[in-house]
């Protein structure tokens, strides 16, 4: 394995929410269990149509080929325990995936193989979004450009929310704040979110089936469930609720986990809320209320 100390490169933006390992590598090409290789199937189904056209995956674009890094939505690499989905990622050159969350065995493969994953916190997706709003945002018309102010050569700046071999960045953005917005309970987010839909208004009234990954952040948006675990993270208890929380499958689920000590954001619903006799406890959210604390695992019904 090759050792890790300081990576410089090319970044390539992968917008996604729930890439998963079959996306990474698909089943028909895990039947070696050699580590090189597998480049040519690395996000095969979305580079490749079914009869060999090659799409416009951003991995395939010139800007991109060369890329080391991947910027990603959150839990990345969950699905299956695959261990060629690393494998895949570094034989085409990718050292490291920057993302919100990580599937836990995918995380730890990582590790194995010297993949780096790394994790954004709330605030450093602040920080990056700022950049985003200096350099690219339309402040007439709302929404971001797809080249910045600072370009050179640029006659114009164009700007469109149509997914295509990955999903359109001004779509994935209402996800952004929607989930921004949930996590910090600053108002601002919820306003940009609805901006960010209102500018391609009249393209969802004419053609709505390129404006999926749009239409997802806006349903997070309205109806996403916010599950806030709260105990010691080294707990067994505190564990056994977060594994019980991946287990079950909801699109829409945001997951905080907290410290017994830790404070939530003024507002929040599960502000003030902590242990339940000395126990972890999960509170589930909706509408900016929560429901009774739950201790057990099982008892757990999403």
């Amino acid at each position: 394995m090759e050792k890790f100390t300081t990576l410089r490169g090319v970044a390539a933006p992968l917008p996604m929410v729930n890439v998963d390992t079959d996306m990474i590598i698909p089943k028909n090409f895990l039947k070696t269990i050699k580590r090189t290789g597998l480049k040519d199937g690395l996000f095969y189904e979305m580079r490749w149509t079914a009869d060999g056209q090659k799409k416009d995956f951003i991995l395939d674009q010139p800007a991109y080929q060369n890329a080391k890094i991947i910027v990603s939505g959150p839990n990345f690499g969950c699905g299956s325990s695959r261990e060629h989905a690393p494998w895949a990622l570094l034989d085409f050159g990718i050292r490291c995936v920057i993302s919100e969350s990580f599937a836990d065995i995918f995380y730890n493969n990582c590790f194995q193989n010297g993949l780096l994953p790394v994790v954004l916190k709330a605030d450093e997706v602040q920080a990056l979004i700022a950049v985003l709003d200096r350099h690219f945002a339309d402040p007439a018309g709302g929404a971001y450009f797809t080249t910045a102010d600072d370009a050179a050569d640029l006659i114009v700046r164009s700007k469109h929310c149509h997914d295509n071999a990955a999903p359109a960045g001004n779509g994935t953005l209402v996800g952004v704040f929607a989930r921004l917005w949930i996590l910090t309970g600053e108002a601002r987010w919820h306003d940009k979110a609805r901006r960010q839909v209102a500018a391609f208004a009249g393209e969802l009234e004419s053609n709505f089936f390129p404006l999926m990954t749009l239409l997802n952040g806006y349903e997070t948006l309205q109806s996403a469930v916010e599950l806030v675990i709260v105990g010691d993270p080294s707990s067994p208890q505190t564990e056994a609720l977060r594994r019980a929380v991946y287990d079950r499958s909801l699109p829409d689920k945001i997951v905080r986990r907290t410290s017994p000590s830790a404070t939530l954001p003024t507002g929040h619903p599960a502000a003030g809320k902590g242990l339940v006799g000395g126990r972890p406890a999960l509170y589930v959210c909706r509408n900016l209320s929560c429901e009774a604390p739950i201790t057990d695992p099982a008892a757990i019904a999403l």
